[in-house]
């Protein structure tokens, strides 16, 4: 019995050692992670908050405080927060390489975008469940400013807001970072 306690510790502790290593720090991921996003957006992308594992299931990273763009610049726009819920396996086949992930799903929250008077935002956007070309439950709280003045309240930005739900085709090779 005292053989059997002292494998199954030795077991625990090599696995923490493992865990510890491949989810120690998030901050390691900070440029290959802007590099990726500035790429698929077209806009040079910081990010300028925390990067912060979550490793209770699910494996979640959550990257706060995002800016795309320079702050003069005619199209910019930041992001409050991402949460990327990641496939276990393929984050711990490539820890340090964030392209080669899998992303199951994710939360986007205060979403700003503005390009020249129009303005975007996106207060929240949840999609679950993504497996390749199979419907996956979203949700979303839009806000559009379109930058026209009303001559009768010309301090008033002209406003439309949309709340949507519903399901969403995604290929996921799409989501897999590469």
């Amino acid at each position: 019995m005292k053989k059997f306690l002292a494998v199954l510790v030795l077991l625990l502790a090599a696995s923490a050692a493992a865990f510890a290593y491949f989810f120690g720090d998030a901050e390691r991921l900070r440029q290959p992670l802007q590099t990726y996003f500035s790429e698929r957006s077209g806009l040079p992308v910081r990010i300028e908050g925390e990067l912060a594992w979550q490793l209770l299931p699910p494996l979640q990273l959550r990257i706060t405080n995002l800016q795309a763009g320079a702050p003069d610049a005619k199209r910019r726009g930041g992001l409050g927060s991402i949460a990327l819920r990641i496939a276990p396996w393929t984050a711990i086949r490539a820890p340090h390489e964030p392209r080669l992930w899998t992303i199951r799903a994710f939360t986007l929250d205060d979403l700003h975008y503005s390009d020249g008077p129009r303005r975007y935002e996106i207060r929240s956007f949840e999609i679950h469940n993504l497996k390749d070309r199979t419907p996956a439950p979203f949700s979303a709280a839009l806000t559009y400013d379109d930058g026209r003045v009303d001559p009768e309240h010309p301090d008033a930005p002209t406003l439309e807001t949309l709340t949507l739900a519903g399901s969403m085709l995604i290929a996921t090779s799409d989501l897999s970072m590469q």
